[in-house]
């Protein structure tokens, strides 16, 4: 009778052991996206229109901008200024200058004149788990235009978008890491293996606090 008995209570030892690891690792999950939150800059877009069809555009990201111009792509660092915000290129050589909707830039000592649109470029956080089936897993994204964080089972990776026939896809240079996601699904390849995973969380601002509240 002592024997039987003893097997329920083991039972009941490593159910809790299970309960408290699941609890440890959501825990960990929801610290972990809140410093990915931290850690990732308002971004804003400014589109610059010029006279003649001469039109360029800036992503400014905390001290960082990256300026698309005939085609061209300089990235670029902030730099002090008396009026507006001001970054270059290391020789100067390439400068941004924007106050307020007037804007200008100046290539090679050639200076053009913009008039400066700015928007916010919205910030979507996606949460996901392995489907059903596969080897548990856990995916983070967070897309801010044409980029997307991912953090795949605490490996990180950033992606661009690139074109794809259904959905949206995000992959690395050289396409070892690819996310592709349509409606609430999403898949990672990595190396040539793929992984499926189904959406349990989305959200733009105060996203930490609401997963805080969907993992209680």
């Amino acid at each position: 009778m002592k024997k039987m008995m003893i097997i329920p209570v083991i039972l009941l030892a490593v159910n809790g052991f299970a309960n408290s690891n699941t609890m440890m690792n959501t825990n960990k999950m929801v610290k972990e996206e809140k410093v990915a939150m931290e850690m990732m800059h308002e971004e804003v877009r400014v589109d610059l229109l010029g006279s003649e069809d001469q039109n360029a555009m800036a992503i400014l990201n905390g001290d960082m901008a990256l300026l698309s111009i005939n085609g061209e792509k300089y990235s670029l660092k902030r730099m002090k200024s008396a009026s507006g915000e001001m970054f270059s290129n290391d020789d100067k050589t390439v400068v941004l200058g924007i106050k307020g909707k007037d804007a200008f830039v100046r290539m090679n000592d050639k200076v053009m004149g913009f008039n400066a649109m700015q928007e916010m470029v919205e910030e979507i956080v996606l949460n996901y788990h392995s489907v059903r089936g596969e080897a548990h897993s856990h995916v983070l994204v967070i897309i801010k235009g044409d980029h997307a964080f991912v953090r795949v089972d605490g490996m990180e990776h950033d992606l661009e978008r690139i074109v794809s026939a259904s959905g949206e896809m995000f992959a690395n240079a050289d396409k070892t890491v690819v996310l592709g996601i349509k409606g609430t699904e999403a898949f990672v390849e990595k190396d040539g293996k793929v992984a499926n995973y189904f959406q349990v969380g989305k959200a733009s601002k105060g996203y930490a606090r609401g997963m805080e509240e969907e993992h209680k």
